[in-house]
């Protein structure tokens, strides 16, 4: 009012008093500056919206919120009072704008240095606001920045690498978060150990579970643990099966996608050991690994021949009265490649090959009987082939149960012919005598006179003389 006052009065002779009229007007100028700031008063705005200071904000340069700031002015000159309502609506507005300000800046510089990827997690899901050590480095950099970028390079810089590195640091908890209430060993294989955020089902699925049960229409979080429980195991199984190369592709001729390789315990302990082994340090554990290798190769085999042998209800039981434990038909090349062609035909198509696979049914028990017939000739090996001039097959000496029995105890006796050697010859002598006396049997005299010519039989050399021997 003192300015309008003199300014009145210079103005009565506006040529005379040009200069102190233009000093005049530079002051009212100032004074009407100072009270417009005195209008744009921002006492109730956040201090540090999204954490941000607000003198580092650019508010001033904003049109939405100079707008908002302007109008508020102008309702607090007209009738603050009467307007206290439409005030509070745009200090909540100018609140709201400062916080959207603030979150664009800092995504904005976080772009300009950090890895948008820390860990293998996005930035966007990491908790970076709430970590007190982020968010006091962050802010510092922002200060630094907005006070003297250039002067400021080098401590700018250093802020920079240690906000990746503790970025990287929540990425770390926040997958560890993840894993908390997972299965902690998919099919026997450590969770940490599968690296699971690497693959990108699994980070998806994480990404979903962090915001299930808040978001209307998601997962809940029971889903959510399942979901990522089945990919994990899917992944254990990845790498179980995935890692078999060292294996015999068909052991005992038998593919190995025959084989209960998924469902056999031993061998899939030793398997779990071995992807355990490779996963945490293949070079130190190499020779671990090898042995671990020739396990279960060897488990293959015999699963391979648990596999064949356990199919052999169509083989006649007792070929030519000899039981089929008793042949060789693991080691025999003909019966077992006839096997393994068996197995290969049911396994792409029983129906479609059945003719097939019934005529290799019949040649392998055609082969047992062959087989048979060779244990059969196998088990008389010593014995007389003619006792008392009898050929011995016509007494089917296996049709007696004296010799029958022994039949059995030199068979098992021959599974280690050196060390039984003595126990064999003895059975042997044994078999020539039950062969010598059913040659005997064979021999009956009761149809004889018993005193021919008044002398008794047993008098008579009958077994020496030729004539008589032969008839």
């Amino acid at each position: 009012a003192a300015l309008v006052s003199d300014i009145r009065e210079l103005k009565k002779d506006r040529r005379k008093n040009a200069d102190a009229i233009e000093g005049i007007v530079r002051a009212m100028n100032g004074r009407a500056d100072a009270l417009a700031a005195a209008q744009l008063d921002r006492g109730f705005l956040d201090p540090e919206p999204a954490g941000v200071p607000l003198e580092i904000l650019s508010l001033d340069a904003d049109d939405a919120f100079h707008a908002a700031e302007t109008e508020r002015a102008r309702l607090k000159l007209s009738d603050p009072r009467r307007n206290a309502g439409k005030i509070k609506e745009l200090e909540d507005d100018m609140n709201a704008r400062a916080h959207v300000l603030a979150g664009e800046l800092k995504e904005k510089e976080r772009e300009i240095f950090l890895d948008p990827q820390p860990g293998g997690v996005p930035v966007s899901e990491l908790p970076l606001d709430s970590d007190e050590s982020f968010h006091t480095m962050e802010v510092e950099r922002l200060r630094l920045r907005n006070e003297d970028p250039r002067g400021n390079a080098a401590k700018i810089k250093d802020l920079e690498g240690q906000l990746n590195e503790r970025a990287l640091d929540v990425a770390r908890a926040v997958k560890e978060e993840d894993l908390e209430a997972l299965e902690s060993a998919p099919r026997g294989i450590p969770l940490a150990l599968l690296r699971p955020h690497d693959d990108e089902a699994f980070a998806s699925l994480a990404k979903e579970a962090r915001g299930a049960g808040r978001k209307s229409g998601g997962p809940s979080p029971h889903a959510a643990a399942d979901a990522l429980n089945e990919r994990a195991r899917e992944l254990a199984d990845q790498v179980l099966r995935g890692d078999r190369g060292f294996l015999d592709r068909e052991p005992e001729g038998v593919p190995l996608s025959m084989l209960p390789l998924d469902t056999d315990r031993g061998f899939h302990e030793m398997e779990v050991e071995r992807a355990v082994l490779k996963l945490t340090d293949p070079k130190k554990n190499a020779d671990k690994i090898a042995a671990l290798e020739d396990r279960l190769t060897d488990r293959a085999h015999e699963l391979a021949h648990e596999r064949l042998s356990g199919d052999r209800g169509f083989l006649n039981p007792g070929p030519e009265g000899v039981p089929l434990e008793i042949l060789p038909l693991d080691e025999d090349p003909k019966f077992h490649q006839m096997e393994a062609e068996r197995a290969k035909l049911k396994a792409q198509d029983p129906r479609r090959n059945e003719r097939k696979v019934a005529d290799l049914e019949n040649a392998m028990n055609d082969r047992c009987h062959e087989l048979a017939c060779d244990q059969l000739r196998e088990d008389l090996a010593g014995v007389d082939k003619e006792p008392r001039d009898i050929p011995l097959e016509l007494l089917h000496p296996h049709g007696d149960p004296a010799f029958a029995a022994l039949v059995s105890d030199i068979r098992e006796l021959k599974k280690d012919r050196r060390k039984n050697a003595d126990a064999i010859e003895g059975i042997v002598r044994a078999m020539n005598g039950r062969a010598d006396a059913l040659a005997a049997a064979q021999l009956d005299r009761g149809f004889l006179d018993p005193e021919p010519a008044g002398v008794p039989l047993e008098i008579l050399s009958l077994d020496a003389d030729d004539a008589f021997h032969a008839a």
